[in-house]
């Protein structure tokens, strides 16, 4: 278990030294929308997102976490960026109704499900994902007894997380772009703010020339701060490490970013070391995929750990964040069944019943632990009634298979209408690229590979840099189980689509020549 995933579970307190800037007025929702890099107002009641001052040039003046309680905006960030944050919404304060506070306060991040789960009934805690984990913000004493956050830790989670600190994996005047904040506080819907167009046109063109991802190192060696090459040019610099500086946050130029790529990099002092790049995950969670992953860190410290009592404090946890997930209520009832607990566990079975009245589950466990209380009828019952919903589940997935093969046929017509679109036009100038490129789609999706082979390789004799049809290549030689041609052409055509900055097929390629190694 990661420490991410460690943390949510275990819980812990993270002190940044954030102040506080209270915001007020009726007009703070727009004055707030108008200045700062993210959409203010989309954030809910008892939420909170980061957020950043840019200047015109796409430059960061300053970044935050942003909390919506019930009366007013709280600001919380770095001690050393009140005044100059304050200086710079108050410069376009004109006729605004709205009261800009710098207040004695300090925040604390308090990290973890059962935090967040606390956390949704309280609208003056500020909820989110911090550092990649659930919790919230706030400038009160919650109450929970977690320990407080070491600076190594600190630095583990900000290498597991790829979120940063100012000025010490994020520093001032750095684009934005460059920035996990990219990623986290920029809105690239909400409209106008200062800087936006220059961040929206390097977003949209070919993404930033550095940009931050985690390196892994399997070797002795130990990785260090600082500038590193790949071959003769330079590649990035490594600015925070991690646990036994075997991996590292670090900012790498984008014609060496790619997803799960190994590479040898070489240091000032020319010692090398054999790395492992990856991609950080910086997408927001629903509630249900909180749930999601608090199920699946149950089940490990259940099964790996028996750790039941932490095990079922996260599963109640869960289901306050996700009421309607019905795999948190089965799995609760059946750590209490393996306590011999059955009273409480039937008392769950009949929560999940309730939730999904289908479940085919909770009849069957419910039975069970009614058999071991000794209530042989009542089990019996409960037996019954689990055989007629699985006669139902079966029925339910009958009809799924006859939708899924009505929708397979209306796929095939509009197949049919592209190819008979696609022939015309190959009989205009049969080395057309997109035409041969459509036709290869169609008959890859009918698994017709031969077919779908032989119009790639009109596409790349037409046009070699065409990045997509080598991912389409490879595809096809992997469905024809040629994995050798298969790993050829990726090899070929990753450095075509990192050239032309084509990086989301250069990605997929990586990702499915390492699955082939």
């Amino acid at each position: 278990m990661n420490i991410l995933s460690r943390l949510s579970c275990e819980g812990a307190k993270l002190s940044l030294k954030y102040s506080v800037i209270k915001i007020t007025g009726s007009d703070a929702v727009s004055f707030l929308q108008g200045q700062t890099t993210n959409d203010v107002k989309k954030l809910n009641e008892g939420h909170a997102q980061y957020n950043a001052l840019v200047d015109i040039s796409g430059r960061l003046e300053s970044f935050f976490i942003v909390h919506k309680s019930s009366s007013a905006f709280y600001l919380y960030c770095d001690e050393t960026q009140v005044e100059k944050i304050c200086s710079r919404l108050e410069k376009y304060l004109i006729t605004e109704d709205v009261d800009i506070l710098k207040t004695p306060l300090l925040a604390n991040i308090y990290l973890g499900y059962e935090a967040y789960a606390a956390a949704l009934s309280n609208v003056d805690w500020g909820k989110g994902l911090f550092f990649a984990i659930p919790g919230f913000i706030s400038i009160s004493d919650p109450g929970f007894v977690y320990p407080q956050l070491t600076d190594e830790k600190v630095n583990q989670l900000v290498v597991e997380s790829g979120y940063g600190r100012l000025e010490y994996e994020v520093p001032l005047q750095k684009l934005i772009n460059e920035t996990f904040l990219e990623s986290t506080a920029v809105s690239f819907t909400k409209g106008c703010f200062t800087g936006q167009e220059t961040v929206a046109k390097i977003h949209n063109f070919r993404g930033p020339g550095y940009f931050p991802v985690k390196l892994t190192t399997s070797n002795h060696f130990k990785l260090k701060l600082g500038e590193f090459n790949v071959g003769e040019k330079k590649a990035g610099v490594i600015k925070t490490l991690g646990e036994n500086a075997m991996s590292a946050y670090a900012l790498v130029l984008r014609d060496f970013r790619l997803d799960q790529a190994q590479m040898e990099i070489t240091f000032s002092n020319q010692e090398k070391s054999t790395v492992k790049l990856s991609y950080y995950s910086f997408t927001s969670k629903s509630n249900q995929e909180i749930a999601k992953n608090i199920l699946e860190d149950a089940s490990y410290l259940f099964t790996h750990e028996h750790n039941l009592e932490l095990s079922k404090n996260l599963l109640k946890a869960g289901i306050q964040i996700s009421p309607q997930s019905p795999d948190l209520y089965e799995s609760l009832g059946v750590i209490l069944g393996r306590e011999d607990k059955f009273q409480e566990a039937i008392e769950w079975m009949d929560k999940l019943s309730a939730v999904d009245p289908d479940s085919v589950m909770a009849y069957t466990n419910k039975s069970l632990y009614l058999m071991k209380l000794g209530k042989i009828e009542e089990a019996e019952a409960a037996k019954a009634t689990a055989t007629v919903k699985s006669f139902a589940y079966y029925g339910a997935e009958a009809k799924k298979k006859n939708a899924e093969a009505e929708e397979e046929k209306k796929k095939e017509a509009e197949r049919a209408r592209r190819e008979s679109m696609f022939k015309q036009v190959l009989e205009i100038d049969p080395e057309d690229a997109l035409a041969s490129f459509g036709m290869a789609e169609i008959h890859f999706e009918r698994k017709e590979f031969l077919e779908a082979l032989h119009n790639v390789q009109q596409v790349l004799k037409t046009d070699p840099k065409y990045s997509v049809a080598y991912l389409l290549q490879g595809k096809i030689y992997e469905g024809l189980r040629d994995f050798s041609l298969a790993k050829e052409t990726y090899h070929k055509g990753i450095p075509v689509a990192t050239m032309k900055g084509d990086m989301m097929p250069a990605n997929e390629m990586q990702s499915r020549l390492v699955k082939l190694n």
